[in-house]
């Protein structure tokens, strides 16, 4: 058997993105009629959201809805308003440990439901992510073509990058002189 740590790979920015497009289908799941399973849908938004419209399609379909072209007896407009990624502030994981950052992704939009007695419904969804991922990651994390998956990076705490040197030193001169002044007894 392995003695050790088994570290999981830290999911992307992009597939945080897609599960935080799930839940907002969950939550529209919850309000459209189970009776009329089938609806057209519309997408609106930025163009640069415009290749997920897929990823929506498949969710939806995931919860046995049958997405029609034509207008039909229930229609969803579907808009993303904004993604965003942002970084907190760095920290370290113990003494000699390795940088980490807070990593918060938003999801925010609205959908807007219409059946045949021409009543609507409207839902606001605001989706958050949030954890800590290792500095060094960041880069393997974020897609470049993607702007919205991209953040700056926090500089690392100025004070712990002169302490720890300072410390490791601090000890090897004490070492030292310990070493001599024993011998020398």
């Amino acid at each position: 058997m392995f003695a050790g740590f088994a570290h999981p790979q830290t999911k992307t920015n992009l597939e945080i993105v897609y599960s935080l497009l799930d839940q907002s289908a969950d939550k529209i799941d919850s309000v459209l009629n189970k009776r009329d399973n089938a609806f057209s849908f519309k997408f609106s938004s930025p163009p640069e959201y415009q290749f997920l419209r897929a990823k929506i399609l498949d969710s939806f379909i995931k919860h046995s809805y049958n997405i029609k072209q034509e207008s039909g007896s229930a229609n969803l407009e579907y808009n993303i308003a904004n993604i965003s990624t942002s970084y907190g502030e760095s920290f370290k994981d113990g003494f000699f440990g390795d940088y980490y950052v807070e990593r918060f992704i938003v999801v925010q939009g609205s959908a807007i439901i219409s059946n045949s007695e021409k009543k609507f419904s409207s839902i606001d969804f605001n989706e958050t992510y949030r954890d800590s991922v290792r500095i060094e990651e960041i880069t393997a994390l974020e897609n470049e073509s993607l702007p919205f998956t991209k953040s700056q990076i926090p500089p690392p705490p100025v004070f712990s990058n002169l302490l720890e040197p300072i410390i490791v030193v601090g000890t090897l001169i004490v070492t030292v002189i310990l070493l001599f002044t024993i011998r020398s007894k």
